[in-house]
């Protein structure tokens, strides 16, 4: 059964939701854009510039829906075509539970995470890709996040 994105997050804090989140999104992202695992992937670039095909991007908000578990219009992609842009919209609007699980809705405080998180990431890049995310990868990263 693939891992989704509620699967990693079930036994972390709301704080670190938000990097574990981007280090996610930037995995499912990164083979649609052909790039190399250890390529960073420019948060205000449109993923067309990047190489992203019509046919990609459709492919990749199918990737989307089923990674994170959630329904979506198979145009968000284009909608919201840069990693910064899809990944606050997708906190705000299609993954309120996950990250504000008391159905509070501080978005000043979730953008200044996302912001954070977005300066720490990209000095520290995850170097999986998608289909290498499996049981034994979520159990490193949390070992590695909460030194179990």
């Amino acid at each position: 059964m693939p891992v989704t994105f509620n699967d990693i997050v079930s036994c972390t804090s709301a704080h670190e939701r938000v990097e574990l989140f981007s280090e996610f999104l930037e995995a499912l992202i990164a083979p649609s854009l052909r790039l190399e695992p250890d390529q960073e992937i420019p948060r205000d670039k449109s993923f067309f510039e990047l190489g992203l095909t019509s046919i990609g991007a459709v492919d990749l908000a199918e990737t989307l829906k089923a990674s994170l578990n959630v329904g979506m219009e198979s145009s968000i992609v284009f909608n919201f075509p840069t990693l910064d842009s899809l990944q606050q919209h997708l906190i705000a609007n299609q993954l309120q539970a996950v990250f504000h699980p008391d159905g509070e809705r501080d978005m000043e405080r979730g953008e200044q995470q996302l912001y954070e998180s977005s300066a720490r990431s990209s000095s520290s890049q995850s170097e999986v890709t998608v289909q290498s995310i499996d049981d034994e990868y979520v159990a490193n990263l949390l070992k590695q996040k909460f030194d179990i």
